[in-house]
This record gives C-alpha cells, sequence and structure tokens, in this order.
C-alpha cells in the first residue's frame, strides 16, 4: 500500500516538474518572438498630439487604430539607419521636426535611394525631376541632396498652409493646385491613403 502510495507521489511530482518546465520552455519562446519582432517593426500609438495645435489627423475611414504595428524589412530598418544622421542634420537645419521626415521618406520609397515611381518621381524623398530642378538639385539620387531638397520643399508647404501638416502632406502628394482647388485635402483615396500611412509612421519615429 505505502509502495501504492509513493509511486503515485512520484507521478505526481514528475508530472509538476514537467508541468513547470513547459511553462518555462513557452515563456522563452514567447519573449524570444516578441524580441524578434522588435527588430523588424515599430508600434504606433494612437495619441494624437496637437504640436501647439497645428496637427490634426485627417478623417478616414477606417479611423487610425492604436497599438497597430508599422512593419519593415531588415533592410529598411538597416537603411534608415544609414540615413539618420543625414536626416537629422537636414531636418534641423530647416527647423522641421526629423520623425516626420522619416515617415515621408518610408511612405515615399521605403529608404530605397534608388527608387522611381511610375510617374517619375525619384529617390528617398520621391523628387519630381522638375521640382528638383527648381530646387537646384544636382543628383537626384544622391541622398545627401534628395533629403536637402525634399526637406527644404516640406519646409516650404508647411509655411505655406500654416503648419497645417495634414495640408503640407496633401500638397507634398497631389500638388497645391488641388488643394488650392478643392479648399483642403484633395477628395482623392490614394492621397487620403497616404496622409494616413505617412502619420501612422510619424506617432511611431516619434516614439523611439
Amino acid at each position: 500500500m505505502r509502495s501504492c502510495l509513493n509511486k503515485r507521489k512520484n507521478l505526481f511530482i514528475l508530472f509538476i516538474i514537467t508541468k513547470s518546465v513547459m511553462l518555462l520552455i513557452l515563456l522563452s519562446f514567447i519573449i524570444c518572438l516578441n524580441g524578434w519582432n522588435q527588430n523588424f517593426c515599430i508600434t504606433v500609438t494612437n495619441d494624437q498630439p496637437d504640436n501647439n495645435g497645428k496637427i490634426h489627423l485627417v478623417n478616414s475611414d477606417p479611423p487610425i487604430q492604436p497599438f497597430i504595428e508599422v512593419k519593415m524589412t531588415s533592410k529598411q530598418k538597416n537603411a534608415e539607419n544609414r540615413y539618420h544622421s543625414l536626416i537629422v542634420k537636414t531636418a534641423y537645419r530647416y527647423k522641421v521636426e526629423p520623425a516626420i521626415i522619416k515617415a515621408i521618406i518610408m511612405a515615399e520609397s521605403g529608404f530605397n535611394p534608388k527608387a522611381v515611381s511610375k510617374v517619375g518621381a525619384r529617390g528617398l524623398m520621391q523628387l519630381m525631376p522638375r521640382t528638383a530642378r527648381s530646387l537646384g538639385v544636382e543628383n537626384i539620387f544622391k541622398p545627401a541632396h534628395n533629403i536637402d531638397a525634399g526637406v527644404r520643399y516640406f519646409k516650404f508647404l508647411l509655411d505655406k498652409y500654416d503648419g497645417e501638416i495634414e495640408l503640407a502632406l496633401a500638397a507634398y502628394n497631389a500638388g497645391s493646385y488641388n488643394v488650392r482647388k478643392y479648399g483642403g485635402v484633395p477628395p482623392f483615396k490614394a492621397t487620403k491613403f497616404y496622409i494616413n500611412k505617412v502619420l501612422k509612421y510619424y506617432e511611431a519615429y516619434r516614439t523611439i
């Protein structure tokens, strides 16, 4: 009888130990997986700072949700790190927040300095050749030239629209003519999608 009780006791202890080990393994796996995801994702919160009353979110359907993950490939992340100091230096030179410039670059080209769009926009900040020439760009694919001109142009748009970031982004994407024509953000799905995408990246970069 005692032998039977001892056997049951040993089996119970073995069960408890096995269960604990399995829980530890599962916990370690979750922690490792979470750490791996952080290398390729930026968590976006739903905070909506007004930046002295100048930043407002575009009305969209669906609205920006909290804790959306903006996924980046390892190549994009490496490129972001490579151009970080250049972006920060240029943004400060023209008194623009570096986070919004990073957000525009991520939305426009995914940090690919050789990117060319279907309509001919080129480089990190996807400048149209005509715009680049008007800004005195010598080499549109050279990151330093492209970023300098792109930041100067965006700063011009911010000043033009009294710091209203949505209108500046709308003009960057669809042109000032369309912003003037519609008296605000043009009713283009592509432009509204672009604005919200940039704002998601912007919120992400402001939190890191």
